[in-house]
């Protein structure tokens, strides 16, 4: 099930000589729900220190999808005496026609265990997915002006690989440390109408942590760094639409994300346990 709301909302000013202005908005919205169908297929290979596992996922089958469109954008001007500005136009739209696709993609994951040292690698490649209407919405025209507006949302992904390892390592019967690291890598690419995706910049993740029990009750303590950038045209885009020259054809975004990793587990009820059956329990995965 898929609940998509997006607002983008942009605002470009200027001033002249003389007290000469410029104002210009631009609004797109747009909010779509839908629900498909999918499997998700898998298959594991378990011995003593060695295990792997495969898994498949199947494209998705749509059951129903609804959405709503909605387009704003509004000039004023004063002094400049400019002729060629776009007319102001408002649309909205609702019980429109909403779609999502999901591709084929694949997984394959291995670990292994040296003495106190564990080692885990996972690699899933997604397929591509081809552009198509998310929310289909009928074109229009400003009153009074022959430029015809398709307020259509388009959504499209490339093929990607995303990768990740991570290194887990007993430092005693009731601790363990962790460090793991992984790619999110974005696969927006372009499309002829507004595209559904915001952000298109690939994102690396680092994370830490140690496992430890007290008593019977277990604790996760960690951390998570996510960092990235992206040059993008998306914002000059849009002022474009906008009815305005933008000042840059591209602007650099960069990322950072800290999170703070925090868990516990606890044993409510009495259970005869020996030591090493306590060593033996699996922990919990940390990612």
């Amino acid at each position: 099930m898929r609940d998509q709301e997006t607002n983008i909302q942009v605002l470009a000013q200027g001033s002249g000589s003389g007290g000469s202005a410029l104002l210009s908005t631009l609004g797109r919205d747009f909010h779509l729900r839908h629900v498909r169908l999918l499997a998700k297929l898998g298959v594991s290979y378990q011995r003593e220190h060695l295990s792997a596992g495969l898994t498949v996922t199947t494209p998705s089958v749509a059951l129903w999808g609804e959405g709503e469109s909605n387009f704003e954008r509004a000039i004023l001007e004063r002094g400049f005496g400019l002729s060629s500005l776009p007319a102001s136009a408002f649309d909205f739209q609702d019980g429109l026609e909403a779609r999502f696709h999901s591709s084929w993609a694949v997984a394959l994951g291995v670990g292994g265990t040296l003495g106190s040292t564990s080692v885990y690698l996972a690699v899933e490649g997604f397929a591509r997915v081809k552009p198509f209407t998310l929310v289909d919405a009928s074109p229009f025209s400003p009153r009074d002006s022959q430029e015809v507006i398709d307020p259509d949302v388009d959504f499209a992904l490339a093929p990607l690989v995303n990768v990740a390892l991570g290194v887990e390592q007993r430092l005693g019967s009731r601790l363990r440390a962790y460090l793991s690291a992984h790619t999110d890598f974005s696969g927006e690419t372009e499309t002829s109408n507004m595209n559904a995706l915001l952000s298109g910049w690939d994102l690396y993740h680092v994370a830490t942590g140690l496992h430890f029990t007290v008593g019977r009750s277990r604790f996760t303590l960690g951390g998570n760094v996510a960092f990235g950038q992206q040059t993008t045209e998306r914002l000059a885009d849009a002022v474009e639409r906008a009815g305005l020259q933008p000042l840059s054809a591209s602007q650099k975004i960069r990322f950072l994300q800290l999170s703070l990793i925090i868990g516990a587990s606890f044993a409510l009820v009495e259970k005869d346990q020996t030591a090493d059956e306590d060593t033996a329990d699996e922990a919990p995965e940390m990612r």
